[in-house]
């Protein structure tokens, strides 16, 4: 059986003798994503204690994924490597959330998602999240450069190549299928994520013109407000409401 399969077709059909489709490996991936997000988002907004609440829920959602998987194996079956992974990294990563280390945390969570990436690349399985997640690389790189005082020491060349870049990423972003039947979407939520996705392409449009007239101050303002654009459009996909108080579900 493909790794991908080890890691989550096999929790979705732990009861019955159903058949296992793509569609229930994705519903499994979205799901783990719906409790990851939520502190993503918190850690990428330096709010840690917020994050650390958002935790336990990924941290129960994991274990929910171990268990069964045990479950549906023989005693004497290893664990897959992928698992070991990822119960390190987010091990790690709550460790450093409790000890208040950002950087740490950001390192471990973005393992612990590229794991899940290479497995579905793996596996070539068209995933909505991977291209959002892709952007982030470029779009981050270009945020950090703009928001640098030292700015007048950048090949602007070289600069504007990597713009493009966070361009064409959101451009395949757009046009990748959204399924809202497999996040579980009704009409409201899904206005609430075309609202994202048009502030996202605004805001997109806006920096794009502020780096074309020179004005590095401008761009610089509009290279915040690009980020905040990205991380609204990320948390779109997670369940903030999920937590047993409820008492974030006005994020969404």
């Amino acid at each position: 059986m493909k790794n991908i399969w080890k890691l989550f077709a096999l929790i979705a059909c732990a009861a019955l003798l159903t058949t296992c489709d793509e569609e229930t490996v994705q519903k499994e991936m979205i799901q783990f994503d719906q409790a990851f997000i939520p502190v993503w988002y918190y850690s990428h907004q330096s709010q840690l204690v917020l994050a650390e609440r958002s935790f336990y829920y990924l941290e129960d959602r994991w274990q929910q994924v171990e268990e069964r998987y045990l479950q549906e194996q023989p005693e004497d079956v290893a664990f897959p490597e992928s698992f070991e992974r990822v119960r390190g990294w987010l091990g790690d990563a709550g460790q450093s959330i409790r000890e208040g280390n950002l950087n740490n945390t950001l390192i471990q969570l973005d393992h612990l998602r590229y794991e899940l990436m290479a497995l579905r690349r793996q596996e070539d399985m068209d995933y909505y999240l991977d291209p959002v997640w892709d952007m982030e690389v470029a779009l981050f790189e270009v945020v950090e450069t703009a928001q640098d005082r030292m700015l007048q020491l950048v090949d602007y060349e070289a600069f504007d190549c990597r713009v493009e870049e966070v361009f064409q990423a959101w451009g395949r972003v757009l046009n990748a299928q959204l399924d809202a039947r497999l996040f579980g979407w009704e009409e409201v939520k899904l206005e609430t994520f075309r609202d994202r996705q048009w502030r996202l392409t605004s805001q997109l449009a806006y920096f794009r013109e502020a780096v074309a007239c020179g004005d590095g101050e401008q761009f610089g303002l509009e290279a915040e407000q690009l980020k905040a654009a990205y991380l609204d459009f990320i948390a779109v996909f997670g369940r903030f409401h999920a937590l047993p108080d409820g008492f974030y579900a006005e994020r969404n």
